[in-house]
């Protein structure tokens, strides 16, 4: 739980469900790639791009924001994925 910009967050290495490591390959880059937690249901992914890109903007070292939803809600289940450009 760490305090980033006056909230509480949770942030750790991400890791794909295990049905679905018997894929073709990896989903995602584990090494570029960050769980976090402890997320309001309504975020918007354009809020997190700015929490973790900063003033850079759309030139930061985020390349994609996944926030998983209700798929008949539409509705944030309090997580999210932050795919990063280099390595974390």
């Amino acid at each position: 739980m760490a305090l980033f910009n006056g909230n509480h967050i949770r942030v750790d290495m991400a890791c794909p469900p295990r049905k679905k490591l018997r894929g073709e390959g990896p989903l995602y880059d584990r090494k570029r790639t960050v769980f976090v937690g402890n997320l309001p249901f309504d975020v918007k992914d354009e809020e997190l791009y700015q929490l973790f890109c900063g003033p850079s903007g759309p030139q930061g070292d985020v390349e994609a924001i996944r926030v998983v939803r209700d798929p008949d809600s539409s509705l944030g289940k309090g997580i999210a994925y932050v795919l990063f450009k280099t390595r974390v």
